[in-house]
């Protein structure tokens, strides 16, 4: 499973290296679940599958996104959202208000959980809007 989201600078990883569990992290996992800062994850909903057939196809772990898919992240600090789009999903996740200041900064993670066999690699796009 891939996990790529936003934290703070100083999220704090679990033993995994994965910040996916601090107060600061938005993420959405290769699976289709998202996650914000106090939310368990849950399964993207049915209204952010753009391409149902193909996210029902794809074995569990790589529904939303898998290797070689590209995926891109809208980071929008003016209408504080995060935008995943892949080629299955796109969904949007709203911020919580405390982390609707000015001055918060943000790091991109990327992290890969479980075994994989080489080469494993999804191709993340970034993007930034005030």
């Amino acid at each position: 499973m891939i996990v790529v989201g936003v934290s703070a600078p100083d999220a704090k990883p679990n033993d995994d290296g994965a910040t996916m569990q601090d107060s600061s992290s938005y993420c959405m996992t290769s699976q289709g679940e998202v996650g914000a800062p106090g939310k368990a994850l849950n399964n993207v909903p049915d209204s952010s599958v753009v391409q149902s057939d193909e996210f029902r196809r794809r074995p569990r772990v790589d529904q939303a996104f898998r290797q070689y898919d590209d995926v891109l992240v809208t980071l929008d600090c003016g209408r504080h959202t995060l935008h995943f789009q892949t080629p299955t999903v796109d969904h949007v996740i709203a911020m919580q208000q405390q982390h609707h200041r000015p001055e918060q900064q943000w790091v991109l993670s990327v992290n890969m959980k479980g075994h994989f066999s080489a080469p494993q690699s999804a191709r993340v796009q970034v993007q930034l809007s005030r």
